[in-house]
């Protein structure tokens, strides 16, 4: 396990993360946080880099102090390697098992992995769906233009702002 705390690769980290939207959705929204300022103090840990399979965003395990707080321990995920996946979850410093935690990700295929792992640290697992809607065969530069901040910066936020949310997202 890293944590990546260097600009530089949590840049390249988001802009490769885009070519597996809308699976990685959840994590790009954590590491967008984190790149802009990271008010809420998150910490990117990867299994390894540059060749990461595994990405998680999180509080430092230091500031979860209710062990019964799921919203304070909360976690994004995604990953590509189902089998890395439940070694990175298995370490400690990755994941406080003892703790009620949320784990938010949009890949289904993880499921069966994440219910092994928290059975094995003795937890009880719920799951629920959410739909996401994405527009059929949108272009990388249109995702990477969702997830750039700095292209929402000219957007006015008056009665008139919705015009050009609209052109930007592509709709």
């Amino acid at each position: 396990m890293l944590v990546l705390t260097c600009s530089s690769k949590l840049a390249s980290l988001r802009r490769l993360l885009t070519h597996s939207f809308p699976e990685s959705l959840k994590v790009c929204g954590a590491l967008h946080h984190v790149i802009e300022k990271n008010p809420f103090r998150l910490q990117v840990l990867v299994d390894q880099w540059p060749d990461f399979t595994s990405v998680i965003c999180r509080p430092p395990l230091e500031e979860m102090t209710d062990p019964s707080d799921p919203y304070t321990n909360t976690y994004f995920l995604f990953s590509k390697d189902p089998q890395g996946l439940r070694q990175f979850l298995q370490d400690p410093e990755t994941v406080n098992w003892k703790q009620e935690l949320q784990i938010q990700g949009c890949q289904p295929a993880l499921t069966g992995v994440l219910h092994e792992v928290s059975s094995k640290h003795g937890s009880q697992m719920h799951t629920t769906s959410n739909l996401l809607y994405m527009r059929d065969r949108m272009e990388s530069e249109d995702l990477e233009n969702m997830s750039n901040i700095r292209a929402w910066s000219g957007v006015k936020r008056s009665g008139t702002w919705a015009g050009g949310v609209h052109q930007r997202m592509c709709f």
